[in-house]
């Protein structure tokens, strides 16, 4: 192994440093130790002459020592590197810093276009390097509007000639560079270039917000920063538009501003119900938005929202419903049918595929295989009636060199594989399920792909929630590379690449499809506008998930009896394991569960369909909780662990009264929650479990009273009379 000390320009605490390394010749692995110092991104390229590169950098704190560059491999071959600094006049963090990368590669251009980057709102700086072999270079030019940094050129540095230029001030928006513009002998070489957006922290931004909005809610909160410490001109607005320009905007009404957070009540106006957004504008006119719903939507209506590029329901037939790419090749027997099974709300059927060999394929498609895309998501839902002890496939694009694909196999663990092969552009990774899949349980995954010039991320998530196990890191690239090996729901045409060897997947089997949903960006066009969110993946299970049991509509009594049926039982893990409707008699309801026992793996216990108040009472050994509960029109739902209070010590034949210490006065209450004339020495008062102010008296003849304030909470507790004799 090889190690270099690359020594630090002059700078400033919160500067940020760039390295850009070149090694000749070889295909070896560049890394670096230093501390608090990080890769931005390495890649190889083999055509004509071999070449690794490297891109590190760091936000500087006072009193550096100088880095060391590390490389793998000793060969004694040409090498280069050179270090930049720049300063902003907003302070850096390393979340923003490296906002976007791209690489490309090739030989015989002597001014290649640096790669096409997106650049965020707010805008940022660009940092274009290229580096090049032989010694071709006998002048420097930049690319319009771009200032050249430090180069590395000319005869006496053969084969390792990196040319830097830089733009301090880019607009946000998708960029096309172009070349430079330098002056080169008539010897063509070999080249490898980056385009890195260093990137500076919004100056606003919503970290979270509420995803499910309903007319006249009251006390919402969006939490993030920037929105200002008082709210002068800002405001917070819902819009019909992911455009601030060009939406419908309805302001709400604010409770409470700060900086970080603002509570605010729904106010509908004009908007349809439907997609919504959320904007936050700040005193400065800085502007935030979050993605939403309001009022009553469903599945159909959100994914048709959020225009995906291909969609497959599944629901009795084969169509793509908006891509014109219906999956109705079968390339295998026996064919697919569809069974009752219903995988999705508002969905009747689903696809069934019953022997490993069958599989259906939908047409090739620039928006899924037959071209390289910038970002990439894909949604799906399906059912494995048994284990798969073997890899097998539920969905895959490409083959043995290029591919994206969903398998499951080793007991119903799942993956996500993407292959990049392509010479600079190389990547490997699997995402794994953090649990293995059960049989008989619908679930609904996701795969999300983003290149370096956007998130730079590549991930798994499972009925919205994202999974933690990543082999291969992240891609480090701007694009996934065109497959243009079938797309296939079931068995492969072809064997897969699987982290570097390929395999033969066979469909897995029994196995239910419902809807699939594909959307693809890129600086030339696809149906994304904006990367598909985790908040919105969770409103699309929210909004598709059937539950396994249905609370049906009926009288408050029946539908108290109904849900008491499942007393003292084990409730299976399922997406949605009961779903609770609104009674035939009335706006709220409550009810008890006695000793429910609901699976740790579900992913929502009970929905709500009201727009009132569901009471769940939790009695024995019922874990039912809030957080896995849903409430689907803008109703509430309260769970209750009933507590008990006790008085003891108390004399016989007292007399003790409870209230509600609601006016806050010792000698004037409202609400008498219980009494008692005693002939024992305890009193006790059963209660909701919620926290509670009240006032405590005892009374006896010949002893004085007690007026006692108290605190209830949601534990059994005891409070101790002490009754002294009245001595007037």
């Amino acid at each position: 192994a090889l190690s270099y000390t690359v020594t630090l320009p002059t700078y400033s605490s919160g500067d940020v440093a760039i390295i850009t390394a070149f090694k000749d010749q070889d295909l070896g692995d560049w890394s670096i130790a230093s501390d608090g110092w990080e890769l931005g991104s390495t890649n190889r390229a083999s055509s004509g002459r071999d070449r690794s590169t490297a891109v590190f950098y760091k936000i500087l704190g006072a009193g550096e020592a100088n880095p060391s560059i590390d490389y793998s491999d000793a060969t004694n071959d040409e090498i280069s590197w050179t270090c930049h600094v720049f300063r902003s006049t907003v302070a850096l963090t390393n979340e923003y810093i490296l906002a976007s990368l791209a690489f490309a590669s090739n030989q015989n251009v002597q001014n290649p276009d640096f790669p096409v980057v997106n650049i965020a709102d707010g805008g940022g700086m660009a940092f274009c390097v290229q580096m090049q072999t032989h010694d071709d270079c006998t002048a420097v030019g930049a690319p319009s509007g771009f200032t050249i940094g430090e180069t590395i050129w000319g005869s006496v540095k053969d084969n390792r000639q990196q040319l830097v230029f830089y733009n301090l001030d880019m607009p946000s928006g998708t960029t096309s560079i172009g070349g430079g513009t330098s002056t080169w002998n008539a010897t063509a070489s070999e080249y490898s270039v980056y385009t890195i957006i260093l990137g500076i922290p919004p100056l606003i931004k919503i970290d979270d917000a509420p995803i499910e909005l309903y007319d006249g809610n009251a006390n919402k909160v969006a939490t993030g920063f920037g929105f200002g410490s008082s709210q002068g001109s800002g405001k917070l607005e819902l819009g019909d538009n992911s455009s601030y320009a060009s939406a419908t905007l309805v302001v709400q009404n604010i409770d409470n501003w700060s900086d970080a957070s603002i509570q605010f009540d729904i106010n509908q106006g004009a908007i349809s119900d439907g997609l919504v957004y959320i904007f936050i504008t700040n005193d400065n006119g800085d502007i935030a938005s979050w993605g939403a719903t309001i009022g009553e939507v469903s599945y159909t209506e959100y994914i048709s929202g959020l225009t995906p590029d291909h969609w497959w329901r599944f629901n009795g037939d084969f169509v793509d419903e908006v891509g014109g790419k219906d999956a109705n090749n079968q390339s295998y027997d026996p064919t697919p049918t569809f069974s009752s099974t219903e995988l999705v709300k508002g969905t009747t059927q689903s696809m069934l595929m019953t022997d490993p060999g069958s599989n259906t394929e939908p047409g090739d498609s620039t928006l899924m295989n037959t071209a390289q895309h910038q970002r990439r998501c894909i949604v799906g839902w399906f059912r494995l009636e048994k284990v798969q002890l073997v890899p097998s496939a539920i969905f895959e694009e490409g083959g043995g060199v290029n591919n994206h694909y969903f398998a499951v196999g080793f007991g119903n663990t799942l993956l996500v594989n993407v292959a990049n092969s392509n010479t600079g552009n190389y990547f490997k990774i699997q995402v794994i399920s953090d649990f293995k899949l059960k049989a008989n349980r619908t679930y609904m995954v996701s795969h999300r792909f983003e290149g370096n010039g956007f998130g730079n991320y590549c991930g798994l998530d499972i009925d919205g929630v994202p999974q933690s196990k990543v082999a291969g890191g992240e891609p480090d690239n701007d694009v996934m590379a065109s497959h243009s090996g079938d797309i296939s729901f079931g068995k492969p045409d072809a064997n897969l690449d699987t982290g570097g060897t390929d395999i033969s997947y066979k469909g897995a089997v029994p196995c239910h499809r419902g809807e699939w949903a594909s959307w693809a960006g890129n600086e030339s066009g696809g149906g994304m506008i904006d990367s598909i969110t985790t908040p919105e993946l969770r409103r699309m299970f929210l909004l598709g998930m059937v539950a396994d049991v249905d609370i049906v509509t009926d009288t408050t009594t029946n539908m108290q009896a109904d849900f008491a049926s499942y007393a003292n039982s084990a409730i299976a893990d399922a997406a949605l394991c009961m779903r609770v409707n609104v009674p035939s008699d009335a706006t709220d309801l409550t009810v008890t569960a006695t000793n429910m026992i609901f699976d740790q793996g579900a992913s929502k216990q009970i929905q709500w369909t009201g727009s009132g108040v569901l009471t769940i009472v939790n009695e024995g050994s019922s874990n039912v909780l809030a957080s896995e509960c849903h409430a689907t029109i803008g109703g509430n739902i309260v769970i209750e662990i009933p507590a008990t209070f006790t008085v003891d010590t108390v004399l016989s034949g007292s007399r003790v009264e409870i209230y509600d210490n609601e006016v806050s006065n010792l000698e004037n209450h409202d609400t008498k929650l219980a009494y008692t004339n005693s002939s024992g020495t305890s009193f006790q008062y059963s209660h909701s479990g919620t926290t509670n102010d009240i006032v405590v008296k005892v009374f006896k003849t010949g002893y004085n009273e007690q007026v006692i304030p108290y605190t209830l909470g949601t534990t059994d507790q005891v409070l101790y009379a002490s009754q002294q004799i009245d001595t007037n």
